[in-house]
């Protein structure tokens, strides 16, 4: 597990990015109940890459969302409209 500076280092993703992908549902760390620290594993490097080119490619939040999480397609691409 990787805090999130380590991540962002990593992954070539500013941290304050990275808390505005947790926000947004794209990303989800562990979070410490206590200390409120966000923990991120190496599995998650991938798609923080894909969620950075692909918002560099211009697609918004929720079209990401239904890439990464097809099951939730039919509700957010309906946000789309």
């Amino acid at each position: 597990m990787m805090h999130i500076s380590e991540f962002a280092r990593q992954s070539g993703i500013h941290a304050q990015t990275l808390r505005r992908y947790h926000a947004q549902g794209l990303l989800v760390p562990e979070v410490d109940p206590h200390s409120g620290y966000r923990w991120y594993s190496s599995s998650q490097l991938h798609t923080a890459r894909v969620i950075q080119s692909l918002r560099g490619a211009g697609c918004n939040v929720a079209l990401i969302r239904a890439m990464l999480h097809p099951s939730d397609a039919p509700d957010l691409l309906g946000q789309l409209d």
